[in-house]
């Protein structure tokens, strides 16, 4: 993985270009200068410190060009001795992952090195093997592995800056999850909302049409009830739009309060004002009922009785609840149509939005018409769930696990 620091283009260099390159010139004038050292033109100052200029000046061309940096440093150490070039030539191509072709070059210098005393009539003596021996260490050996270690740790902080990205990347897609979740449910929720008490106030309204002739105070008894309709669809509207509240509002109640038991009596009341006969039966919770289940459970009665007094008025309808060890039971039947059905408009969603939010909480819904010619809308819900956040984490984690 090629990794280095910010290059420049053309004739712009950057500072970590220049100076590391100014330093390798101050340092190899100054060993050069300072003494007859190894290499072919060894004795010659003037030769030498142009060479070693001209070396320590093309390292500014490393960042761009390692490899050919780099030999020529080999090539040039040859003949000039001139350790800081070496060392920066090495310990770039190092640093950029280049781990092969910084033990090849440096192998090559090393051999290079210990032929300088045969070209140059050196002697081979104690002496020089030691001081053969510091350079290999300080100019070829030291670069190499300090160069790996910066590559290693460039990696690591690109693999974690990488990292971190997915995790943003990840955390942004829950939330858009979660957003569209939110979205979709407000959206079920004004639909359960609007369509049952629109529903209502439909049939009260073509009920006075149809009999104008029972006199004015049956039609102010309907017109009453259409009155409380709209005023409870309001509510209802109202507080479905409150989980929209800015921040600050928080110790105001949870708009969405699941309804309880009283709740589902005066939606079965108000079904009933429409003419239409409801039984309910409701057993005994031996334990609190979730507050997510009671939701779905109340919403499954609402969308029947809605159903059942928009396709089939005048028929009968039954709405049961049983209260398993398990499981919640909640069914809504109601009996073939009495009378002829007027269209009524219908968005078509209801019964799929219930199938999604049952079958969210683990549950099996069912819908279809019913023995006698009726309908029936039935679900049973596990009264043990996980709540949706805690699911919608599950299901990231095995996909990441998967992936």
């Amino acid at each position: 993985m090629p990794l280095s620091s910010p290059a420049g283009s053309g004739w712009r260099f950057t500072r970590s270009e220049v100076l590391p390159a100014l330093a390798a010139l101050v340092y190899s004038l100054a060993r050069v200068l300072s003494g007859p050292a190894n290499g072919l033109l060894t004795g010659k100052a003037g030769p030498a410190a142009a060479a070693v200029s001209a070396l320590s000046l093309l390292m500014v061309f490393r960042l761009r060009h390692p490899v050919a940096t780099a030999v020529v440093a080999v090539v040039g150490d040859w003949f000039v001795f001139a350790p800081g070039v070496m060392f920066l030539a090495l310990f770039t191509l190092a640093q950029q992952g280049s781990l092969r072709s910084a033990w090849t070059l440096g192998a090559v210098s090393a051999v290079a090195g210990s032929l300088t005393p045969e070209a140059t009539g050196i002697p081979y003596t104690l002496a020089f093997w030691g001081y053969y021996l510091a350079r290999t260490l300080s100019y070829l050996l030291i670069p190499i592995l300090v160069g790996r270690a910066f590559h290693a740790g460039q990696v690591r902080i690109l693999t974690l800056s990488e990292h971190t990205a997915q995790l943003e990347r990840e955390q942004r897609l829950l939330a858009e999850r979660a957003q569209a979740q939110e979205r979709t449910r407000i959206a079920q929720e004004m639909h359960d909302v609007v369509a049952h008490r629109v529903t209502h106030v439909v049939i009260h309204a073509g009920a006075l049409k149809m009999h104008p002739e029972r006199g004015p105070r049956w039609v102010t008894e309907q017109a009453d009830l259409i009155r409380r309709a709209g005023v409870q669809a309001l509510d209802e509207l109202r507080a479905i739009l409150g989980v929209l509240q800015p921040p600050g509002d928080e110790d105001k109640p949870s708009p969405l309060e699941p309804p309880g038991v009283r709740a589902l009596e005066r939606l079965v009341e108000g079904t009933r004002g429409t003419g239409t006969p409801v039984a309910l039966t409701m057993d005994e919770a031996r334990e609190p009922v979730p507050v997510g289940i009671r939701a779905v459970a109340y919403r499954l009665v609402q969308e029947g009785l809605t159903n059942a007094v928009r396709y089939a008025p005048g028929a009968a309808v039954q709405v049961e609840l049983h209260h398993g060890t398990h499981a919640l039971e909640v069914s809504v039947s109601n009996g073939p149509s009495t009378a002829t059905v007027a269209p009524l408009p219908s968005g078509g969603h209801g019964l799929a939005g219930l199938r999604r939010r049952v079958e969210e909480l683990g549950g099996h819904f069912g819908a279809g018409p019913g023995p006698d010619g009726g309908f029936r809308v039935a679900a049973t819900i596990p009264l043990t769930t996980e709540p949706a956040p805690d699911r919608l984490q599950k299901e990231n984690n095995d996909q990441g696990n998967a992936g």
